[in-house]
């Protein structure tokens, strides 16, 4: 007995039912514009640029899928909705639908890499397209085969470009002799049409091998298996073979629910277990650092592992947006020092150019600026970078530019709104002032020009040094002297406390200040002028006795040590610091002589 195929339709769409609620509630469709955010408008002029090469109009198709990758819902019906397509299309192309599973899990397990593009999605329908076509017109004469075929060809190949075209060429030519269609007169028509298809075209568009080993080659840098796309192409090659093929079971009570479940719980076991979480929680972190969601952002960086220099960066911005970069900031990986919390090298940038908005809330809106116009040469124009821009612009008080912008914007979708809120600020500056934001900006700006190839340190003392009042920027300059044990640099930084509205010691530089008291006698700031945690100088004693302690048993040192105190700076200087040896050893002797 042979499966019952509608039993495996079924099971295909109840798949796909379950695969949207997966993209949706766990891989995130918006994760993929951090990586792939390409730029996308809607004039005439963007639309002409896609209309002169061939492959271009899949990728235009392609950018605008992706802006609706800001609706996660949205999105994820998108992309069901397209497999789902290529398989009811497939099956009449195939025949035998239950094998048209295949090339539709492989592009499911593709979309689980946050670097796939739902190009390849597209470029597979409008193939299967074409050979539904080329199939429909198999019951017609002679003549009518050998005009169909050439002109799908080139629909395939000026839409997706040469790859595609290839496939086409080759499965169209596998089903027509699997099918027993055709005689020598149309096999040569056939082989004729496809040639003079490919003359035309590289006269047209001036094609050529290059063409194709570089379309092969963009292919194989998207995936971590360099070779996935070409499983999915061998499998649509082989389809036509593969349609041929049937399952007898011996048995001959097979119930379809189990048919259904077999499928169901083996895709879905592969999808989820073929997810990168590392990388989901990397972005995530990206994500909602992006949208503002500061705790969101905690609660996913606490479940990395392995966090990458973008994800340090977030944390900490994340911390101090919370108020808990003076408490929790070592219960978060602080191994990059001061890098981590912004980066000093353009050259540095990663993913969405973590360093624009960093600079534009620390008052640095010049670098800001020249994050933003590197952004938009790497990832093009797209609406993350250019709405920082714009309020680098509105605040430095350059209009026109920040006009610029805006009429950008203005041709995005989905971002009408929100350049009609930032226009009226070009119109009449003084309305500035009811923006909290841009008013913050404003008046937190730089007033010399910070030099971001300079180091992390350099660049926020520059942007808190003279009269400039930015709190994020001085705090930053002495959390990034204690991240590279600058214990002078901290003292000396340490006597404007008041000066930021300080009336009392956050625990951190408390910290900094016990620490500090091991190699200078005196205080860096007057105590007696500030509250403070009594707490801290009892738990800094314990730790010094504790450590004494823990040179009996060194192996074990770090790990018992770090239960009651990681979150401590004198724990992070020994243990999660990149000081030199000799560094750690002259600060080992002076705690435990203490």
């Amino acid at each position: 007995m042979r499966i019952n195929l509608k039993h495996i339709a079924t099971g295909v769409f109840t798949l796909l039912i379950l695969y949207t609620l997966y993209m949706w509630l766990w891989v995130n469709p918006s994760l993929y514009l951090i990586k792939g955010y390409r730029e996308f408008f809607t004039d005439f002029y963007f639309f002409t640029r896609f209309i002169k090469t061939p492959g271009d109009p899949s990728d235009y198709v392609s950018r605008l899928c992706i802006q609706f990758y800001n609706y996660p819902l949205f999105a994820s019906l998108l992309i069901s909705t397209v497999l789902a397509v290529i398989y009811l299309i497939g099956r009449q192309v195939f025949k035998n639908n239950w094998i048209l599973a295949i090339p539709v899990f492989i592009l499911m397990l593709m979309h689980n890499r946050y670097e796939h593009a739902i190009r390849l999605d597209v470029d597979v329908l409008v193939l299967f397209i074409a050979l539904y076509g080329f199939v429909r017109t198999f019951r017609s004469p002679t003549w009518v085969v050998c005009l169909a075929f050439p002109i799908l060809l080139a629909g395939v190949l000026y839409f997706n470009g040469i790859l595609m075209a290839l496939l086409f060429v080759i499965t169209g030519f596998s089903l027509c002799l699997l099918n027993r269609k055709g005689d020598a007169i149309q096999w040569i028509g056939l082989m004729a049409g496809a040639v003079l298809t490919g003359l035309v075209f590289r006269s047209l568009f001036y094609l050529s091998f290059h063409d194709l080993h570089q379309e092969a080659a963009d292919l194989l840098r998207i995936y971590p298996f360099a070779y996935f796309p070409f499983v999915l192409y061998g499998v649509v090659f082989l389809l036509p073979f593969l349609s041929l093929i049937h399952i007898p079971f011996k048995s001959k009570k097979i119930n379809p629910v189990y048919v259904r479940g077999a499928i169901g719980l083996a895709a879905g076991l592969l999808l989820v277990f073929s997810l990168n979480r590392e990388d989901r929680t990397g972005l995530s972190v990206q994500h909602h650092a992006r949208n503002g969601h500061w705790e969101k952002v905690l609660k996913y960086a606490a479940q990395s592992e392995y966090p990458d220099k973008d994800m340090v960066l977030y944390t900490n911005e994340a911390l101090y947006q919370t108020g808990k970069i003076y408490t929790d900031l070592f219960l978060y990986n602080q191994s990059l020092g001061s890098t981590g919390l912004l980066s000093a090298q353009i050259a540095n940038f990663s993913e969405i150019v973590p360093n624009q908005d960093v600079f534009l809330h620390l008052g640095a809106l010049s670098l800001s600026i020249v994050w933003g116009t590197e952004a938009t040469n790497v990832y093009g124009a797209n609406p993350y970078v250019l709405k920082n821009l714009t309020k680098a612009y509105i605040a430095s008080g350059y209009l026109p530019e920040a006009q610029k912008t805006l009429n950008l914007l203005e041709h995005t979708p989905f971002q009408q709104k929100w350049v009609e809120h930032y226009r009226r600020f070009v119109n009449d500056t003084t309305l500035i002032e009811q923006d909290a934001e841009l008013k913050t900006c404003k008046y937190a700006q730089a007033p010399v020009a910070a030099v971001s190839t300079q180091s992390a340190i350099m660049n926020l003392f520059l942007l808190a040094k003279d009269n400039n009042l930015n709190k994020m920027a001085y705090d930053y300059l002495l959390v990034a002297t204690l991240l590279d044990n600058k214990i002078d640099d901290f003292a000396s930084c340490l006597s404007r406390l008041g000066d930021y509205g300080y009336t009392s010691i956050p625990k951190l530089y408390f910290e900094g200040i016990l620490y500090h008291s091991l190699f200078a006698a005196e205080s860096p700031v007057e105590i007696s002028d500030f509250t403070f945690d009594r707490t801290i100088i009892d738990r800094f004693e314990a730790f010094c006795s504790d450590l004494a302690k823990a040179q009996q048993n060194p192996s074990t040192a770090k790990e018992r040590m770090g239960k009651k105190y990681k979150d401590t700076y004198w724990y992070y200087i020994l243990y999660q610091s990149n000081l030199s040896p000799e560094e750690k050893r002259d600060a080992f002797q002076r705690m435990i002589l203490i």
